[in-house]
């Protein structure tokens, strides 16, 4: 079995939102369907935008996904609370999505027993830890969304880890 984690930036704009899930199908067809590994599982952050839509794939090709949460405290913050001020009028819409995936999810993870500095990170580094090779999708170098790569190319010194990096600007 291959275990693919996601990463993503946690605001997509409306214009960007169907083609990072065609972006996000397309990567695992070509990627994991043509080495014969037919069974693969997923490792999704839990935030609104990229991480959501990819649970939302998974799940629309059947494939079981665990839900990586930063800590228990993380919905009440950063979607329906005031971390979730970035998501604008859309923060409604979000939070009933990021309720079906949790639904949805395989098992659900806390990787922080409190809600502490620092801790989209460490969930970000467990959830690559935890993973056979990563799907990124990023269209601006900053954030949590780098920093998982940049510990993703951390990880490849050390083993076998593949990284594919979308934007959905260009690809």
């Amino acid at each position: 079995m291959k275990v693919i984690s996601f990463t993503g930036h946690s605001v997509v704009p409306p214009e960007l939102e169907t083609r990072v899930g065609h972006l996000l199908s397309r990567t695992l067809a070509e990627q994991w369907f043509t080495d014969g590994d037919r069974e693969v599982r997923g490792i999704v952050g839990g935030a609104s935008g990229v991480d959501t839509i990819a649970a939302e794939i998974l799940y629309y090709l059947k494939f079981p996904y665990v839900l990586a949460l930063p800590d228990p405290d993380y919905k009440a913050y950063w979607i329906d609370g005031p971390g979730g001020e970035k998501l604008g009028n859309s923060r409604r819409e979000w939070s009933k999505r990021f309720d079906i995936v949790a639904d949805r999810a395989e098992k659900v993870v806390f990787v922080n027993e409190s809600k502490r500095p620092g801790n989209n990170f460490r969930r970000n580094e467990w959830m690559v830890d935890h993973s056979d090779c990563t799907i990124a999708v990023r269209w601006r170098k900053s954030g949590g969304t780098d920093h998982c790569i940049k510990y993703v190319k951390f990880v490849q010194k050390q083993r076998e880890h593949p990284l594919v990096v979308l934007n959905p600007k260009e690809d």
